[in-house]
């Protein structure tokens, strides 16, 4: 079991780490338009609902700590890989914007 000390200062870093990529999410997400910041705010919104309910879930299904833990952390990476591959796509959609001409983030249907 890892001790205390390395605990606090991996939560520390992982902490800090978290704060600067948020950041720079809305600074990213504000300069492509305004209304994307509030895209922003649901994503956070919306994941911390679903590792809620995924921890959840792997709690009531394995009676074994460290197997549920495993079974999380898996289901977790998988999640960070399709949201890594979606960042990957819209990226590449947007590459090459002027952040000061402004794109709205969702399709008006024109």
């Amino acid at each position: 079991s890892p001790s205390p000390r390395l605990t606090i200062a991996l939560s520390i870093l992982v902490g800090s780490g978290d704060s600067i990529s948020q950041s720079g999410l809305y600074v990213y997400a504000s300069s492509i338009d305004p209304q994307c910041t509030a895209a922003v705010v649901l994503g956070g919104a919306v994941s911390g609902l679903l590792a809620s309910s995924l921890r959840l879930v792997t709690k009531a299904l394995f009676d074994d700590l460290r197997r549920g833990s495993g079974a999380y952390f898996v289901c977790s990476a998988a999640v960070v890989g399709v949201g890594l591959e979606a960042l990957r796509r819209v990226m590449r959609e947007v590459e090459g914007l002027n952040p000061r001409e402004g794109r709205p983030c969702r399709d008006s249907g024109s």
